[in-house]
């Protein structure tokens, strides 16, 4: 999340959090991303677009991911993967680095 952050100071953008539903429930002071969620554009499938630095968490559908990749047109994209939707495959074929080894995937 401090990576997000980072990236949208030095794009000086906006940050955006893609989420899945419920918009309120991310910027609820219990939420694990409420800090991000209270500054950024909190967005859902149905809703609004918005363009800027870009954290998907808890990537649990395709269309999750997918729908954050216009939102970071331009930007950094950050995607939290979810234990049911492996994203190793699509990590490479994007050329993502991994935040956590510092690592680009390596193809199949």
């Amino acid at each position: 999340m401090d990576w997000a952050f980072e990236q949208a100071a030095a794009a000086g953008a906006s940050p955006v959090l893609r989420v899945h539903s419920h918009t309120h429930d991310w910027t609820h002071p219990t939420s694990t991303y409420a800090r991000y969620a209270l500054v950024a554009t909190v967005v859902t499938d149905p809703g609004r677009r918005a363009k800027g630095p870009t954290l998907v968490p808890d990537a649990h559908s395709v269309g999750l991911v997918a729908g954050g990749m216009p939102c970071a047109d331009g930007f950094a994209l950050a995607v939290e993967e979810h234990p049911a939707l492996p994203l190793a495959g699509w990590a490479a074929e994007q050329s993502a680095v991994n935040r956590r080894t510092q690592r680009g995937p390596s193809k199949p």
